[in-house]
């Protein structure tokens, strides 16, 4: 049996986002954050078991404190997602323009959905709160520490979010199916 999917090294050539009309907001978060401080650390391809590929654009701040993915997206332009690993191995996840509200002793997560500077002020100053509490941040300077903490995320707080999602969107389902099941008893008791 194959592999849901695979992470790997992205092609060379993909340093930017260039060519494909899709990503475009892709590069303009970019270049927003390229204004913020932050510069490129590697990109990421995800191969879909069909076959597809995805890319991600991985970014880090001037201090190491923070890497950024960057994705595009089908219903939204981009989707970039803020990342940060204490030393007691706490995570803080902030994403623009669309996530998740969670609040718990070793995972906080949040969004904001106003501008790309406007969420990396929020991950920043959600660093200093958290910092006095889980220690200092764990340092990002390459595309190895990224995926090392990627994979240490994925350990300890992998699902965290599509609990929420998977919840949401199959809530309508269970209740179509109880509904469908009661007016199926209904019409056998009504014979």
């Amino acid at each position: 049996m194959g592999d849901l999917c695979r992470i790997e090294d992205a092609p060379a050539g993909r340093r930017r986002p260039t060519g494909d009309p899709a990503a475009t907001p892709v590069a303009h978060v970019l270049d927003q954050l390229e204004a913020l401080g932050f510069h490129r650390i590697g990109e990421r391809t995800i191969v879909l078991p069909d076959g597809g590929r995805r890319f991600e654009w991985t970014w880090a701040d001037e201090t190491g404190e923070t890497y950024v993915a960057v994705v595009p997206m089908r219903l939204l332009p981009a989707l970039m997602a803020c990342y940060t690993a204490f030393a007691d191995w706490a995570w803080l996840q902030t994403n623009y323009p669309r996530g998740e509200v969670i609040d718990r002793p070793d995972y906080v997560a949040r969004y904001v959905d106003t501008t790309v500077a406007g969420t990396v002020a929020a991950h920043r100053a959600e660093i200093a709160r958290l910092r006095q509490v889980h220690g200092a941040p764990r340092r990002v300077q390459s595309m190895a520490d990224s995926l090392r903490l990627d994979a240490e995320y994925r350990t300890r707080h992998g699902g965290v979010t599509l609990r929420r999602l998977t919840f949401r969107i199959m809530t309508p389902a269970f209740a179509a199916a109880g509904l469908a099941i009661i007016c199926g008893l209904l019409l056998l008791l009504g014979r």
